[in-house]
């Protein structure tokens, strides 16, 4: 037996027990690091390959959101060094 490509919605709703709202399936699905698509009926749509890879913590080529990677961070210090080396443009006072 071939499985379906999508997750159905009964493995969706084990998954996501006890939530039972299509919007808060698809942010709880998300949170995971899920790529959730919707359906036209409002449910969330995951091919089934990708939950499987994030699920069992082998994140693959398509994993979402780059939440897992350090490098999408912003450089706090780089960006603090570089606002005081500018110069202060500030409009002059009339008198």
């Amino acid at each position: 037996m071939t499985l379906p490509l999508f997750l159905t919605d009964a493995e969706i709703a084990e998954i996501c027990d006890p939530l039972k709202s299509p919007a808060a399936q698809k942010r709880f699905l998300r949170a995971f690091g899920m790529v959730v698509n919707e359906k036209p009926n409002g449910k969330p749509l995951v091919v089934r390959s990708h939950a499987e890879w994030v699920l069992s913590g082998r994140i693959g080529p398509s994993a979402g959101p780059a939440a897992f990677d350090p490098r999408t961070q912003p450089n706090v210090e780089g960006l603090l060094e570089h606002l005081s080396k500018r110069k202060l443009r500030r409009p002059k006072k009339e008198d």
